[in-house]
C-alpha cells in the first residue's frame, strides 16, 4: 500500500529544494541537491577534481571509490535508496544524467532498482550536486516477497552524462547498514511536514 501522504512530502522537500548548500574547494558557497539550496552548511570542502565524479552524500559530496561503503536508507515512501552525488568541471550550469545500480554478476540493472534520468544543476565553485536518490530494491510494505538487498551485497553504481562532454562511470560498492530516512527531519517546519 502506498502512503500518499508521504510520497507527498517526499516529492516537495527533494523536488521542491531541501538540500543545503555545500562549501565550495576554494571557500565559496556550493552546491545543492537536485532541487535547490538551503542556508549554511557545515559540509566540508569539495574535492577540487577535473571532469566528471561520482560519490554519495544528500546535502555533501563525499566521493566515493570502488569498495566504498554507502547505508541503505529506508524512506516514507516505503522503499529503499542510496544517494549518488556528481561533480562535473567541464558540463556547464546543468547536465542531463542518468543513474542507477547494476548487478555485477549479470552487467544488467539490479532487480528491482529503478533507472533514473534528470536535468540537474550543478553549483558551486566545484560544480556538483547531491542529494540524487538511487531507488534500490524492496518494499518496506512486504519484506516477506520483496526484501532490501541485506548488507554487504555488492552492486554497481552507474551513471552517465547525455549532455555537454560524453562521460560514463561505474563504480562497485557495497550496501552498509540500513538506516531511516526522514526528509522532515532537515525541514520540520515545512508546511507538507505538519499535516500529517
Amino acid at each position: 500500500m502506498v502512503h500518499y501522504a508521504h510520497l507527498a512530502i517526499l516529492t516537495a522537500l527533494v523536488v521542491g529544494g531541501c538540500a543545503s548548500d555545500v562549501a565550495g574547494s576554494q571557500g565559496g558557497s556550493g552546491g545543492s541537491g537536485a532541487g535547490g539550496s538551503g542556508g549554511e552548511s557545515s559540509c566540508p570542502a569539495t574535492p577540487d577534481l577535473e571532469g566528471f565524479v561520482m560519490g554519495t552524500g544528500e546535502h555533501c559530496f563525499e566521493p566515493i571509490e570502488e569498495g566504498s561503503v554507502l547505508p541503505l536508507y529506508a524512506g516514507p515512501q516505503g522503499g529503499y535508496h542510496v544517494w549518488l552525488a556528481i561533480g562535473c568541471t567541464d558540463c556547464g550550469p546543468s547536465v542531463d544524467v542518468e543513474w542507477f545500480a547494476i548487478d555485477p554478476a549479470t552487467g544488467e540493472m539490479l532487480e528491482g532498482a529503478l533507472f533514473s534520468e534528470q536535468i540537474v544543476d550543478l553549483e558551486g565553485v566545484w560544480p556538483h550536486a547531491t542529494g540524487l536518490i538511487v531507488a534500490m530494491p524492496g518494499d518496506q510494505f512486504d519484506t516477506v516477497t520483496t526484501p532490501p538487498p541485506p548488507a554487504g551485497t555488492r552492486f554497481i553504481l552507474h551513471a552517465r552524462t547525455w549532455s555537454g562532454p560524453a562521460y560514463e562511470m561505474n563504480v562497485e560498492v557495497e550496501i552498509g547498514a540500513l538506516e531511516m530516512w526522514d526528509p522532515c527531519q532537515m525541514e520540520p517546519d515545512h508546511p507538507l511536514c505538519n499535516t500529517l
